[in-house]
């Protein structure tokens, strides 16, 4: 779009300066010209406003599947699509980019619950081979969580750890 856009700005100048010299009148195809290219851009910013929602909504998405809570972005992706509908791409834009920030945190948090549960998953597995319990297949189960964390498969790390 930076091409139209520069065409759009010379444009708005041809009409400015028709428009200071009172021959705006006479040039009525100014106006259209202006119109038509403004419709275009205005299209061309609806048009990637909901090309990231729909990407911004995949990273949530992926985020939920890991488990995290996507309470917050999701309400921030809503605010979004409302904003497009009332025609305000601008807002829509700015809301979506407040969702990815908020489905990124939620994200991370959740990561550092799946990292954090593996050592406290350990310390509970001592505490039980201390009492004598089996622990042969939760050693396992975490040996595998811990693997899985390290190839940063996260939700296959998580997944693992409740098992134990």
């Amino acid at each position: 779009a930076g091409r139209e856009v520069d065409d759009a700005a010379a444009l708005l100048l041809e009409v400015k300066k028709a428009f200071r010299t009172n021959a705006l009148g006479s040039q009525s195809d100014l106006l259209a010209r202006l119109q038509k290219v403004s419709r275009n851009l205005y299209s061309q910013e609806i048009q990637r406003s909901r090309a990231e929602i729909y990407r911004v909504q995949e990273i949530i998405g992926n985020a939920a599947n890991m488990g995290a809570n996507v309470v917050l972005p999701d309400e921030a992706l809503n605010r979004a699509r409302d904003a497009l509908r009332r025609n305000d791409p601008l807002l829509a834009l700015q809301l979506v980019g407040e969702a990815e920030r908020l489905s990124n945190e939620t994200r991370k948090a959740r990561i550092k619950e799946i990292e954090d549960a593996i050592p406290l998953t350990a310390s509970m597995i001592t505490e039980a081979r201390n009492v004598g319990a089996e622990i042969g297949e939760a050693e396992r189960w975490l040996e595998k969580a811990k693997v899985a964390a390290a190839g940063r498969e996260h939700v296959l790390a998580g997944e693992l750890v409740k098992r134990v």
